[in-house]
């Protein structure tokens, strides 16, 4: 969503409280895409504090359907993205403080919660503290029940004496 820095620029003293819809609906992080499953419009309030010089201070609230780390289930996670920030104009080269999101007059809203919102995402998520993820043998989810298959992990350090024996039956 772009959103139109000019009245604000160009009158004096100019004070006004905007809310605007994202037109963002998923974000994009370490190589997955997430659905955003709710979005509250952005609230802020825009200022004009000086030549070139702009207040922008607001937030918004979205719910982002991440995936367990351990059970690959979806688990919808809320984040609160609130700025508080003053943005100059140079006179000299007419560009911003934060280019990466104003072109011109027009700041991208969608393009700014976005880089707030992905420094938030943990890393690993978990749909609970003690989830117990999915078999590696059959990939059932056993949060939901035990799937019968042969849990036994032999000890790595018998891995030689192991082969003996199995050699031993193969000869017999």
């Amino acid at each position: 969503m772009l959103f139109s820095l000019s009245q604000v620029l160009s009158t004096p003293n100019f004070e006004e409280d905007y809310c605007l819809e994202l037109d963002m609906d998923s974000v994009s992080f370490m190589g997955s895409d997430y659905e955003i499953a709710k979005k509250e419009p952005v609230r802020f309030h825009a200022a004009n504090i000086g030549k070139n010089c702009i207040h922008l201070k607001g937030e918004t609230t979205l719910t982002l359907n991440l995936e367990c780390a351990r059970c690959l289930d979806t688990v919808p996670m809320d984040f609160t993205v609130a700025f508080d920030k003053e943005y100059n104009r140079s006179d000299e080269t007419d560009e911003w403080n934060e280019e990466a999101f104003i072109s011109g007059n027009d700041l991208d809203f969608d393009e700014y919660i976005y880089e707030e919102l992905v420094m938030q995402i943990p890393l690993q998520v978990l749909c609970k503290d003690d989830c117990k993820g999915i078999c590696p043998k059959c990939g059932k989810n056993l949060n939901k029940g035990a799937c019968g298959c042969d849990t036994f992990v032999p000890d790595p350090r018998m891995a030689g004496l192991q082969a003996i024996f199995d050699q031993m039956k193969i000869e017999e």
